[in-house]
């Protein structure tokens, strides 16, 4: 009976260990002074909704093609972009994981394996937040990278990933995205990700979001410029003239 005890002892011993993540606590450290920067983790928390417009240009077939942008989000794994373009709205739809692009005549799924990625689009600082609140979320500091002239801290974050998964490598790679803080300011300046285009067949990418032109709005401070790349090649520029956090944005408006 005491072997068998032992042995259980060994065994759940064995399994904790499979299941620790890694909290360095360098890159934690930064994370938390980036949230405490862009407004700290109540007023954060406190955002549900939030509106967004300005102007966008598109990178198609090597040329910029520009017109105004609506942006409206709901929680983490709710938004939607629209680009009113010469030729009629582009948009880009996440809906609680199930994502769409919609052109003038036509719809593309994107694949579900993105998650609720789409949501670091404009503000990424609410998904760090959710990280640091779940304990089985790892940080690594991953030394630094040039971002725009900034020599960036780059902190790789694997998030929500159940203990049964830990040793996953698939499923890992489709829960890590990497963050980079600038070190004086503690502003988020970029993102990157493994990015799935098109359907379930799709081959991924790396997207890279980059921000700038910080401005505060209701004790929050946002990037007014978002630069989303893939393959290291711009896709699209915004440039944001207002945000309103206290906008109610409807469950209908993630609707096809």
């Amino acid at each position: 009976m005491k072997a068998f005890g032992l042995m259980c002892v060994l065994l759940v011993g064995s399994s904790l260990s499979a299941q620790q993540v890694e909290r360095d606590p360098q890159a934690i450290a930064l994370v938390q002074k980036a949230i405490v920067a862009a407004g700290g983790t109540e007023s954060i928390r406190s955002l549900k909704d939030f509106r967004a417009s300005g102007a966008v240009t598109h990178y198609w077939a090597g040329q910029e093609v520009t017109g105004a942008v609506d942006i409206q989000a709901r929680g983490l794994d709710q938004i939607r972009m629209d680009s009113q373009m010469t030729d009629g709205v582009h948009s880009v739809i996440s809906n609680h994981g199930a994502e769409n692009s919609v052109r003038p005549g036509s719809t593309q799924e994107i694949s579900a394996r993105n998650g609720s990625k789409f949501g670091l689009m404009i503000f990424p600082v609410p998904v760090l937040v959710k990280a640091i609140e779940d304990p089985t979320a790892s940080f690594a500091l991953a030394g630094t990278e040039q971002i725009d002239g900034i020599q960036a801290a780059k902190i790789r974050i694997v998030s929500g990933l159940p203990p049964r998964f830990a040793q996953d490598e698939t499923m890992k790679k489709f829960k890590t995205f990497e963050v980079f803080i600038d070190p004086n300011t503690f502003m988020v300046v970029a993102i990157r990700h493994p990015y799935f285009q098109g359907g379930a067949r799709a081959r991924a990418v790396l997207r890279e979001v980059d921000f700038s032109n910080f401005t505060q709005v209701n004790g929050v401070t946002v990037p007014f410029t978002i630069t989303e790349k893939a393959f290291d090649q711009p896709t699209w520029t915004v440039k944001l003239s207002r945000v309103d956090f206290t906008a109610r944005v409807p469950e209908s408006a993630f609707q096809r």
